[in-house]
């Protein structure tokens, strides 16, 4: 429900690349375009061989519906939600106004949650690149929590030499 993806359009007026993403991306979506929380941004334009200009974009799109819960919850509890965004866009809004790398326009964030984990890349300070990864602090953990085979033999390490080895080291 879903979809991130990376497009190539011919450059445009701001108003008119969003309506030329939504007939890109209408094909990869299970719900109506007009009914999807949508947010994109242009990575870079870039000049082809034939001498056009094109616009790399980064985009994501999800159903409204299953978004509104999530609103309603925020509500209930009093406050008032303005947006509902994807992590990775969130970053690159920080980085867009330097509030992330401060001195350098080129970084990549990894970030790793209990049950998920992805990757954003940066340049100029936009969003080039993002990818989900299968790791997590859970298969982390997991996989920390059997034994491990040294030239010692199996060493089972503590709750704390887990989380030293998941947050510190």
């Amino acid at each position: 429900s879903l979809v991130i993806k990376r497009l190539e359009l011919p450059v445009m007026p701001e108003k008119e690349l969003k309506d030329a993403l939504g007939w890109q991306l209408k094909e990869d979506i299970s719900f109506d375009f007009k009914n999807a929380v949508f947010d994109f941004s242009v990575i870079k334009k870039t000049k082809k061989d034939d001498g056009a200009y094109v616009f790399d974009i980064i985009c994501a799109l999800a159903d409204a519906g299953e978004i509104a819960p999530y609103a309603a919850l925020l509500q209930k509890a009093g406050f008032t939600c303005l947006s509902v965004g994807l992590l990775p866009f969130g970053y690159a809004e920080l980085a867009e106004k330097g509030k992330i790398a401060e001195n350098s326009n080129t970084f990549g964030i990894l970030h790793l949650a209990h049950e998920s984990c992805f990757l954003v890349l940066f340049e100029d300070k936009k969003l080039a690149f993002y990818r989900e990864l299968h790791l997590s602090q859970k298969k982390l953990r997991e996989a920390l929590s059997t034994p491990l085979i040294s030239e010692k033999g199996p060493i089972t390490l503590s709750e704390d030499d887990i989380n030293e080895a998941l947050f510190t080291i």
